[in-house]
């Protein structure tokens, strides 16, 4: 007993893929959101029509931006340690794609007459974004050695600027234009303690946003060698 008429129902489309993408016009990842989900794929239609497949989610973000994967003790979800390294994203338009859309049904004019079958769930990963600053000088120095002041005043960053240390607690970057047309990046980190480089203080977390720099200017004295900015 076949019925009124032949199957005629389509497949499903496949979800779409969670990407995470490198832009150049972006130094911060203030504005990514802490869960991300690619819209479903649509359903199979009468007449053998498939399903279109869901649109692809970008996330962006700055150059210098690290992708790793965090894998999450399956006893107690709380606990997270790192795993491997996706990507690099160091140059602008780089991307990699995070978790992949599922596949989609199979409709029953692929399968049995009153029988469809359902599809595969995409990937979902849980992600980590470190941001390594990419910029073309880096400004180092004691806290209130001048680094703000030097980039509000050389560029259109606005920096916070204060008679206390420790004023600036995240990293600023500002372009410099030259009369040439041509300009460049200056980050200026938090002011660093002595020792920064052994991991006093937050030296670590800062100095890393100093290892991309094509040149370090150092403010206040020049205390720092060449040897403890590296990481």
């Amino acid at each position: 007993m076949i019925g009124p008429g032949w199957p005629c129902g389509g497949s499903g489309g496949r979800g779409g893929d969670v990407v995470v993408k490198a832009t150049p016009d972006l130094w911060s990842l203030a504005h990514v959101n802490g869960h991300v989900q690619a819209p479903n794929g649509m359903t199979g239609r009468r007449g053998n029509l498939n399903g279109e497949s869901g649109r692809q989610c970008v996330i962006s973000v700055p150059r210098g931006v690290f992708v790793r994967e965090l894998l999450v003790d399956p006893e107690d979800s709380r606990q997270k340690r790192r795993g491997a390294l996706l990507a690099d994203l160091d140059q602008p338009g780089q991307s990699v794609t995070v978790a992949l859309g599922g596949k989609g049904g199979m409709g029953n004019n692929m399968a049995r007459v009153h029988e469809a079958f359902l599809g595969l769930p995409g990937q979902d990963r849980r992600i980590e974004l470190e941001l390594k600053t990419v910029a073309d000088v880096g400004l180092i120095g004691m806290p209130n050695a001048g680094k703000s002041t030097l980039l509000g005043a050389v560029s259109r960053a606005c920096p916070k600027i204060a008679p206390y240390p420790f004023t600036t607690v995240a990293p600023y970057v500002g372009k410099v234009d030259f009369a040439d047309g041509s300009s460049l990046t200056m980050a200026d980190v938090p002011g660093l303690v002595e020792g920064a480089h052994q991991g006093h203080g937050l030296g670590h977390e800062f100095l890393r946003h100093l290892e991309r720099t094509k040149a370090s200017d150092s403010e206040g004295g020049g205390r720092f060698s060449p040897s403890e900015v590296q990481t």
